[in-house]
């Protein structure tokens, strides 16, 4: 079994940020430079996302398709993008 893309190929983004007067914001900055490390981004590969870092190889091939990427204005209705998207596909 393998990964078959259709078109469009949407792809999520992956924010990451450090929020101001976080609590620790020491521990922030580690988790942060952990998450985008080569070890971090091989953790987020291995749950089939494709990763941040161009030394990283993606899980699935990408070739030929072209990622579209979400508008950021739909992160006003996420809560309601969410319920529709989980009632669509998650398991019963």
């Amino acid at each position: 079994m393998d990964w078959v893309g259709v078109e469009p190929v949407i792809s999520r983004q992956h924010p990451i940020a450090l929020a101001r007067g976080a609590p620790r914001p020491n521990a922030a900055k580690l988790y942060i430079d952990y998450v985008l490390s080569r070890e971090g981004q091989e953790i987020a590969r291995s749950t089939l996302q494709l990763p941040d870092r161009a030394d990283v190889k993606p899980p699935f091939s990408i070739k030929g398709f072209k990622l579209h990427y979400a508008d950021l204005s739909l992160a006003d209705r996420y809560e309601e993008i969410t319920k529709k998207f989980d009632t669509m596909f998650k398991q019963r």
